[in-house]
């Protein structure tokens, strides 16, 4: 688990969500590594954009870019904890004892 900024995610999932076309089917791709929380989406405009992350987990991770923007927006607290549970799905909570989980795109995902 690694803990983020969650206005800067909100920032970052918006500017990437606007860029996307209505009807992309691209997936967003994300990884945790060395203190860095990234993003990868593809599309007619490709994105990459990242944040710095707190926590030692590293994964990576493949959801769609709209439902995991929503939950984002949908936390109130400063902060957030983001972590990739055995069956790769995104779990997403505050430290209000809120939780979501998102169902990983294409399962396994390794980026390089």
């Amino acid at each position: 688990m690694v803990t983020v900024n969650r206005s800067e995610v909100e920032r970052k999932l918006t500017t990437i969500t606007s860029a996307l076309r209505s009807n992309s089917s691209f997936p967003l791709l994300g990884s945790n590594i060395g203190g860095q929380l990234s993003f990868w989406q593809d599309s007619y405009m490709p994105i990459w954009d990242g944040l710095e992350s707190q926590g030692e987990d590293e994964f990576t991770f493949s959801v769609d870019s709209t439902v995991l923007r929503n939950i984002v927006n949908g936390f109130k607290t400063e902060y957030i904890d983001i972590s990739v549970n055995a069956k790769k799905a995104v779990v997403i909570k505050s430290n209000q004892s809120s939780r979501h989980k998102i169902q990983s795109i294409y399962g396994d995902c390794t980026l390089s």
